[in-house]
């Protein structure tokens, strides 16, 4: 199933109605279950911190509750930015056997890393569109690995295309993978007190989703790591070999 996620009532009627797309309200004025399991989820400030992960917080920790063979999520508002749309489960399926994750919210970051010759000098690909857009977003990011003993992949600060906007589906094995890795490093960021969580996106958005845009930037990082085959269907014109060790 593609879940796909929405704040408030008026929102439902943006809702797909093809048979892989269901709606999953972040709120709990529009989902009672959203808080299942969840304490981190019964307050505002920790939906708002973590937005489209509050709903694959909710999954994983029902998961005995979801028996989809693949996951996938995006948002009311994905008609905005891509017209990209699935018919059917069977069409999500086919995708899936060719693929590891197949996406829909890419970024072409070589027309990005042209914003700002001076960042653009000492950073490049996903790296620069972080900080950017959110100033103080890689110190905070390099802190939240050296304090787990790792190091952001290479390909973070190179890469010319990169998959954003949580709009993605894989199967569920790798779905279960991407939260016990990322949960751990989510709950240090949430807890901590750094400079980056106060600061204003170049965009002018607010200061409390700070933490779900690293979030946005942890996926992207752990398909890096887990060196995986992605498929860009936005396009149907990207669709990169599987990266060397």
């Amino acid at each position: 199933m593609i879940y796909q996620c929405y704040f408030q009532q008026n929102q439902r009627e943006r809702l797909f109605q093809q048979d892989p797309y269901m709606g999953f309200g972040l709120e709990p004025e529009v989902n009672l279950t959203v808080t299942m399991n969840c304490p981190e989820l019964s307050g505002r400030s920790g939906r708002m911190a973590m937005v489209e992960y509050g709903c694959f917080l909710h999954i994983w920790r029902n998961i005995d509750s979801y028996n989809d063979d693949w996951f996938g999520f995006t948002s009311y508002r994905q008609l905005e930015k891509t017209s990209f749309m699935f018919r059917s489960s069977a069409e999500v399926s086919a995708v899936l056997d060719g693929c590891d994750i197949a996406g829909w919210g890419w970024m072409d970051l070589n027309k990005t890393n042209q914003i700002s010759d001076y960042l653009a000098s000492t950073l490049k690909g996903p790296a620069f569109q972080a900080e950017y857009y959110h100033p103080g977003m890689m110190i905070f990011l390099e802190s939240l690995f050296c304090g787990q003993g790792q190091r952001l992949p290479q390909e973070f600060y190179s890469a010319e295309k990169a998959l954003y906007a949580n709009y993605w589906v894989m199967r569920r094995e790798l779905f279960l993978d991407f939260m016990a890795w990322s949960w751990p490093i989510i709950k240090v960021g949430l807890a901590a007190d750094h400079s980056y969580k106060y600061q204003v996106s170049t965009d002018g958005n607010n200061t409390e989703k700070a933490m779900g845009y690293v979030i946005e930037r942890l996926f992207i990082i752990w398909y890096m790591m887990r060196n995986l085959d992605l498929k860009d269907l936005s396009s149907g014109e990207f669709n990169p070999a599987r990266r060397s060790a």
